[in-house]
């Protein structure tokens, strides 16, 4: 696994350098299909999750990407024990016959790691956890996977400004100003990221968002932003959202 260091132009005079683990050339990550989620807040045992993947096991996809914001309330410093802990814990203990690849939001919410970690076996087929965005290729589409914090670091922020800019005719706003600042390494890449809890696809840009599947907040109040039960499958046939007809 090789770690990238890339050049972010967040403004005209202002930049940061951040992490990216590049799995572009790498054979053992070479997948035919995939599905995406994100922003799923899981507690305890997650039934949302599990029907995700057992959805995802029944109809043979390759590997399943979370891209952040899986679990909640977990944004403290972590090691590979603990994610493994973690994750069994949301799993009900089950041990999962695919492959998964957890980006992991380093805003809020998810485990804080030093570095990116490939289990195997323990959890799922194959693991990669990853503090860092992930560049990888599904099929024909090389992609760069982010929760989508790199220019907006609040969620709620990111999720007001795309839904303002959304009514005003500019869909998928962050998503694009992300893809601008990433132009010198991840041109021709597909952007993907979570984050602002609002789904959709630009094909003119390449950019996506997964939404949401947060439903509650602590103490069964309901969150204020609603749930889309979304999706993003990628495969030989295109990209393309999904959205559930009802979530778990």
């Amino acid at each position: 696994m090789r770690i990238k260091l890339v050049k972010v132009r967040i403004l005209p005079f202002l930049s940061k350098k951040i992490r990216v683990l590049d799995l572009r050339d790498s054979n053992s990550f070479r997948y035919r299909n995939a599905l995406l989620i994100s922003d799923i807040h899981c507690r305890n045992y997650c039934k949302p999750l599990k029907i995700i993947l057992n959805l995802a096991e029944r109809r043979k996809y390759d590997v399943v990407i979370i891209l952040g914001d899986l679990l909640d309330d977990s944004h403290k410093p972590a090691n590979k024990s603990t994610i493994v802990h973690l994750l069994s814990k949301t799993l009900g203990g089950e041990k999962l016959n695919i492959e998964l690849i957890y980006v992991l939001s380093t805003a809020s919410h998810d485990p804080l790691l030093p570095r990116p970690y490939l289990l195997s076996g323990e959890i799922a087929k194959k693991l990669v956890v990853s503090p860092y965005p992930v560049a990888l290729r599904v099929d024909q589409f090389s992609l760069f996977l982010t929760h989508g914090e790199i220019i907006v670091k609040s969620g709620a922020l990111a999720h007001i400004i795309n839904l303002v800019l959304g009514k005003l005719g500019v869909e998928l706003a962050i998503e694009k100003i992300m893809k601008r600042s990433l132009m010198a390494c991840f041109a021709d890449e597909w952007l993907i990221a979570a984050h602002t809890h609002i789904p959709g696809l630009d094909f003119e840009y390449k950019v996506g968002n997964t939404g949401n599947w947060r439903l509650m907040w602590q103490r069964k109040i309901r969150y204020w932003k609603p749930p889309t039960y979304s999706l993003i499958e990628i495969s030989k046939k295109g990209i393309r959202l999904i959205r559930l007809n009802k979530g778990c």
